[in-house]
C-alpha cells in the first residue's frame, strides 16, 4: 500500500517514512524518524552506558545501521521496536567489547610464579566455566542480560 502524500513529515506515520526511504532513499524521512527517536533511544541507551558520551555513540551507531539496513525491514510498522533491538545488540557488543578488554587487562596485570600448575585445579575450573556459559545460554535473553551485566 503506497504512502499518503504528505508533504510535512511530522504528520506522516513511522511506517509511511520508511516506506518513503525504502522508496526513494530520501534521507529527509530518516531525519524525521532521527528526530522522534534519538531522545527516547539515547535514554535506552544509557541504561546500558557507564557513561552519557557511550550512550550517544550507541544510539548513533543504531541510527546508522538501520540507516544501512532500512531496505531489510519488511514490516515497516514496526520501525521503533526494530531500532531499539540494533540499539540493544550494539550495546550488548559494547559489553562485550569492554568485559572482554577488562578480563585481557587483568590477565596483562597478573605476574603469577614459574611454579608448576596445578593441571587438575585449571581443568576443574574451565569445567565449571563451561558449564556456566552453558546454563547462561539456556535463559531467556532478558534473565541472562540481567545475570551478566553485573
Amino acid at each position: 500500500m503506497p504512502p499518503r502524500p504528505v508533504t510535512d513529515t511530522r504528520l506522516m506515520t513511522d511506517a509511511d517514512l520508511v516506506i518513503c526511504i525504502q522508496g526513494s532513499g530520501d534521507l529527509r524521512f530518516f531525519g524525521e524518524l532521527y528526530r522522534r527517536y534519538f531522545r527516547r533511544l539515547f535514554d535506552y541507551c544509557r541504561q546500558w552506558a557507564n557513561d552519557a558520551d557511550t550512550a550517544g555513540d550507541l544510539a548513533q551507531t543504531a541510527f546508522v545501521k538501520a540507516i544501512e539496513k532500512i531496505d531489510t525491514l519488511r514490516s515497516p510498522q514496526t520501525f521503533m521496536a526494530w531500532l531499539f533491538r540494533i540499539a540493544r545488540n550494539e550495546s550488548l557488543n559494547q559489553l562485550a567489547v569492554r568485559n572482554n578488554r577488562r578480563y585481557q587487562d587483568l590477565e596483562q596485570c597478573l605476574h603469577l610464579p614459574d611454579a608448576p600448575m596445578d593441571v587438575e585445579a585449571l581443568r576443574a575450573r574451565e569445567d565449571r566455566e563451561w558449564a556456566l556459559h552453558q546454563s547462561l545460554a539456556t535463559l531467556p535473553d532478558e534473565s541472562r542480560n540481567l545475570l551478566t551485566l553485573k
